[in-house]
C-alpha cells in the first residue's frame, strides 16, 4: 500500500522542503501516512499517532481539527492534513492556521482539472456548500447534488460519468478510489501544490464558503410535520428571507427522531436570523400538535 500510494505522485516531483503536520486520529494511518509523507521527502510533525486501541478519534482527527491547527501555527508548517480513524477522509489546514473542508478539497481538485484537460462535472452532496457549485458554474462545470453517503455520490459520478466527487466531510472520490482514500487525496493536493509554486493560503484565494448554520428539532414523525401545508409555507417564508443569495434544507435525519435544519446565506447573520426563524416556526408547529412527541 505504501509503494502504490507513492507511485501516485508524480515522479517528477518530491516533498523535500515541504514541513507538515499530520493527524492520524490514532486511527488507521498512524503508521502509513508517516512513512508515505516521509520517504517523498516532506518533512513531519505527527498529532494522533499513538494508538492504544480505545482513543481513535478522541479529540483528534478531521473531527477535531483545533489541535492541528494549533500545531501548524506553532511549527511554521506548509499544510496540516487531519484524517479520520479509518483514514477514508480528510480536511487540511493552510499555512496560516485556516481550515479547509471537503467541498473546498473539491474544488482545488476540480479547478486543476479544468485548468489541465477540462473536467465533465462533479458530484457533491445537499450538504455541499453553494460555494463549491457557483465556483464550479464559473468554470462551467455543472454540480449534482446527493443524498449524504459516498454510495450516493459515486452512484450518480458513474450514471452521469464525472470523474470527481466528494462530501463536505472530505471524503473524495474518484472512478480509480472509490471507497475514499485520504492519504491519496492529500498527495493530489500536494502535487497541485508543488507544481504551481504558492503556499496553500495563496492557492485557495478566491474561494469563500457561504456562512451555514445547522439546527436539530428533536422530534418523532418529523416527515409528517414536512407533509403539512403550513410546514411548506414557513419553508417557503425562509426562502424568500434568502432572496436567491442562499441555500436551505429541512429533512428528517435517517438515524434518529430529529428534524435537520441547515440554511447557507450570503452573511453569518443572515444564515442565523433565517435558522433561527425557521426553527422556531417548525418547533411551535409540532408542539401545536402536527406530530407526535419522541419518546424518551
Amino acid at each position: 500500500y505504501v509503494e502504490f500510494c507513492k507511485t501516485t505522485f508524480p515522479a517528477d516531483l518530491d516533498l523535500r522542503g515541504i514541513r507538515l503536520v499530520l493527524d492520524c486520529a490514532h486511527g488507521a494511518n498512524y503508521k502509513v501516512a508517516p512513512m508515505i509523507f516521509g520517504e517523498l521527502g516532506a518533512t513531519l510533525d505527527l498529532l494522533g499517532a499513538e494508538p492504544n486501541g480505545i482513543n481513535i478519534n478522541d479529540q483528534v482527527g478531521s473531527t477535531h481539527p483545533e489541535a492541528l491547527r494549533a500545531a501548524v501555527l506553532r511549527t511554521g508548517a506548509d499544510m496540516g492534513i487531519a484524517f479520520d480513524g479509518d483514514g477514508d477522509r480528510l480536511l487540511l489546514v493552510d499555512d496560516r492556521g485556516e481550515l479547509l473542508d471537503g467541498d473546498e478539497i473539491l474544488w482545488l481538485l476540480a479547478r486543476n482539472m479544468c485548468q489541465n484537460g477540462g473536467l465533465s462535472g462533479v458530484v457533491g452532496t445537499v450538504m455541499s456548500n453553494l460555494a463549491l457549485e457557483q465556483a464550479l458554474a464559473g468554470c462551467g462545470v455543472p454540480m449534482l447534488r446527493t443524498p449524504v453517503g459516498d454510495r450516493y455520490v459515486l452512484e450518480a459520478m458513474r450514471r452521469h460519468g464525472y470523474p470527481l466527487g466528494g462530501e463536505s466531510s472530505g471524503h473524495i472520490i474518484t472512478p480509480a478510489n472509490t471507497t475514499g482514500d485520504g492519504i491519496l487525496a492529500a498527495l493530489r493536493i500536494l502535487a497541485i501544490l508543488r507544481r504551481s509554486g504558492v503556499a496553500l493560503a495563496a492557492l485557495r484565494e478566491g474561494y469563500s464558503a457561504f456562512p451555514q448554520v445547522l439546527k436539530s428539532v428533536r422530534m418523532a414523525g418529523a416527515q409528517t410535520l414536512l407533509d403539512q401545508s403550513s410546514a411548506h409555507q414557513l419553508i417557503a417564508d425562509a426562502e424568500d428571507r434568502l432572496g436567491g443569495s442562499g441555500r436551505l434544507l429541512v429533512r428528517p435525519s435517517g438515524t434518529e427522531p430529529v428534524l435537520r435544519i441547515m440554511v447557507e446565506a450570503a452573511s453569518a447573520d443572515m444564515a442565523a436570523d433565517v435558522a433561527a426563524a425557521l426553527t422556531s416556526g417548525l418547533t411551535k408547529l409540532a408542539l401545536a400538535g402536527a406530530v407526535p412527541r419522541p419518546r424518551n
